[in-house]
């Protein structure tokens, strides 16, 4: 077998790059209403989701039903930060209102690539409700679903609203899916912390099938889920059975059957804070515990492949407040703050598949609180997150708060691991690099181990293209000219399954 000694020659010359405009940090506000940022996607422009409130009369220091008003807020800022729409529902179009005021579990999505509406799932609260199966009334919260049309500048809402009369349900969204013909709604049932439903509905929000389930005294603790490659859905919260520690469990699409579950056994237990990544890679969670005198938080991230088998855990210095996968294994960004709590600036990371802290940056301002990271395509990311200012407001003295959302380029991040990823056992000669198409890949003879092909991605771990490699050559030829100019990764896959990572810069011709 040939044997391989692989240069690695990056040429530093300045490539023109496509213009982001979106990039910065962006301020969503009214001086009369409160927002808290929940959720965002970047679609021709950026969709945000928050809470709004009004309140009337002025705040009294706690948040009382009847005092205020609560809605939901959807607004489109285009690439240059401009505030395009603003809309109010779930809680009439106007707030305030004296209607049950809306809640939403803080995430909308789209039901394909091309659709130009999204849909909403939250529940409406009703106060107490006089129920058939018992003498006495209770608080009821029922589940409705809305669909906001952005390609009219009106914006119109279809709503539709779960709502059975005489039946005392609370019910909140805690994860959704969304297919080509059809969606998932996974919800839990307040009224028993160990039940779930999952509710399949076609895009006309029939029901299609709806299956109930209780697993291993499991309890959901949070919103969103992840999915496996086979399309099992896969939960976190907590088992009530082990001093509730984290607990993660598989189950099959129609959640009817359990395909999988590992809560941790331990006297010292986490509680979770969010998920992300599978589809064919790995699962990583954020959570925290108490040290062992409960003086401090200690925040963690563990990592789990598919079959939910703990591949590694690590201590975090901060606050972890949100995460994200990047695709094909590539890494993850962490969004955190200080532990202390003193006011500063929120920080992202990026991490590599291992769990090491490669780059980091700060963003934002003071009194920042990130609530989500979302890589928005195969260049940006962005943080949402509510901006709190005090108890002042410029008419009326109430709780004031703002949504802030900071955009910026993966390349800043991700580019600056892709040498070190390489490590010092191996070379490799990647010429011309900056290219406008045609790429070389050279390799030597004393390495041992052949490369079996290689892979191009995004900057968000998108699989572009790949082309295997003949072992008995020590050079490859790569065309690239289907790629428009920007920054890419470059992964060479060897025979003993390790690979290593290079950056290719594509230039206009």
């Amino acid at each position: 077998m040939k044997k391989y000694t692989i240069h690695i020659i990056l040429l530093v010359v300045i490539c023109a790059n496509t213009s982001f405009s979106q990039v910065g940090y962006h301020i969503i506000s009214n001086p009369d209403t409160a927002y808290s940022g929940l959720d965002l996607f970047y679609k021709d422009g950026f969709h945000v989701l928050g809470n709004a409130w009004n309140f009337n009369p002025p705040y009294s220091g706690v948040p009382i039903e009847g005092e205020y008003s609560y809605g939901n807020a959807y607004f489109f800022m285009d690439n240059d930060g401009v505030i395009a729409h603003r809309k109010y529902f779930n809680n009439n179009e106007n707030l305030p209102s004296q209607e049950g005021f809306g809640r939403v579990p803080g995430t909308f999505f789209f039901s394909s690539d091309d659709s130009e509406s999204f849909i909403l799932p939250y529940t409406k609260h009703f106060g107490i409700v006089q129920c058939e199966d018992t003498l006495q009334g209770r608080p009821t919260d029922r589940l409705g679903i809305t669909e906001v049309d952005y390609e009219n500048d009106d914006y119109s809402i279809s709503d539709t609203l779960f709502n059975l009369e005489g039946i005392c349900e609370s019910q909140w969204p805690i994860g959704y899916f969304a297919g080509s013909d059809s969606f998932l709604l996974m919800l839990k049932d307040n009224y028993d912390d160990m039940s779930i439903s999952f509710n399949w509905y076609d895009y006309q929000f029939n029901l299609l099938s709806q299956t109930g389930k209780s697993f291993q005294a499991f309890e959901a603790r949070t919103t969103g889920t992840a999915v496996d490659e086979s399309g099992n859905l896969i939960l976190l919260g907590w088992d009530a059975t082990d001093e509730y520690n984290l607990s993660l469990l598989k189950v099959s699409p129609d959640g009817d059957s359990l395909v999988q579950a590992n809560a941790l056994s331990s006297t010292h237990p986490f509680t979770p804070i969010a998920i992300a990544g599978g589809q064919g890679s790995d699962i990583l969670v954020a959570a925290y515990r108490y040290n062992m005198d409960y003086s401090e938080i200690e925040y963690f991230l563990l990592c789990f492949d598919e079959g939910l088998n703990e591949k590694w855990r690590k201590q975090f210095p901060f606050n972890i407040r949100a995460i994200a996968a990047l695709g094909g294994g590539q890494g993850y960004l962490v969004a955190s703050m200080p532990v202390s709590g003193q006011p500063s600036p929120f920080n992202v990371g990026f991490l590599d598949s291992e769990g090491g802290l490669i780059s980091s940056e700060d963003y934002g301002e003071e009194n920042d609180i990130p609530e989500k990271i979302k890589i928005l395509d195969d260049s940006l990311f962005a943080v949402i997150g509510t901006k709190f200012i005090g108890y002042q407001n410029s008419t009326t003295g109430n709780p004031y708060a703002s949504i802030f959302v900071s955009v910026d380029t993966l390349q800043k991040l991700v580019v600056s691991d892709v040498q070190e990823k390489v490590g010092s056992d191996v070379q490799i000669e990647v010429y011309p690099n900056p290219t406008t198409g045609i790429l070389n890949i050279s390799v030597g003879s004393d390495f041992g181990i052949s490369p079996r092909f290689v892979e191009i991605n995004s900057l968000a771990g998108r699989k572009l293209g790949y082309q295997y490699l003949d072992p008995t050559e020590d050079k490859a030829i790569l065309n690239l000219s289907y790629l428009p100019a920007g920054t890419y990764i470059g992964t060479l896959h060897f025979e003993d399954g390790k690979t290593k990572s290079f950056k290719i810069s594509i230039c206009q011709p």
